[in-house]
């Protein structure tokens, strides 16, 4: 998977073949495109100076432990070759910053942000229809924040928040769901619990 987050002059772009542009309304930064494994695709640049993206490889079997049965399989085998997608932007800009900070602070959040990541880009549609607004039942989530704040200064991961609130899937839900509300970034929402 790679992610366009900055082009300047021209554009960039994936193509099935090389003689044969990608239809498109759009050529701005920030289209991901995703690429099953052993597919072949060209990378075109047509009068750019500079192209910043972020670039990402997932294994399956890990994507299933991951995501369990709220991922579509047949997602996993199809090409995307243009898509803009705010969240999936946003996501991945946060990924390529916390790649230029220290491997060991954070690794809550990188779980976190790539768990997003794989859910919006491969999430089922049968759970997207049946995902309730809120997320994590009213219990669930207090629980949840509570043990959060209770144990701030500890390096928690992402498998024991779950076992707290309830079922891995309904804790991806929930954060993919509460990191979109409004304009906040996961970032924002990282820092104000920080703060408060």
């Amino acid at each position: 998977m790679a992610v366009v987050l900055e082009q300047v002059d021209g554009f960039v772009e994936p193509r099935k073949r090389i003689q044969t542009p990608t239809p498109r309304v759009r050529y701005d930064a920030g289209h991901a495109m995703y690429l099953p494994p052993h597919s072949e695709v060209w990378g075109i640049a047509d009068s750019t100076s500079l192209v910043r993206d972020v670039r990402m490889k997932f294994d399956r079997p890990v994507v299933e432990t991951l995501l369990g049965e709220d991922w579509d399989r047949k997602k996993w085998n199809e090409p995307v070759l243009m898509l803009y997608d705010e969240p999936i932007r946003q996501i991945a800009e946060l990924i390529w910053q916390e790649c230029h900070v220290e491997p060991e602070e954070q690794p809550l959040y990188r779980e976190h942000l790539t768990m997003a990541l794989l859910a919006r880009l491969f999430q089922s549609q049968r759970i997207e229809k049946k995902t309730s607004p809120s997320g994590l039942g009213r219990q669930q989530f207090k629980r949840t924040i509570e043990y959060m704040r209770s144990n701030l200064l500890r390096d928690l991961r992402l498998r024991e928040l779950a076992s707290v609130a309830g079922p891995l899937t309904f804790a991806i839900r929930s954060c993919i769901q509460g990191i979109y509300r409004g304009d906040a970034t996961p970032l924002d929402h990282s820092t104000k619990d920080r703060a408060g």
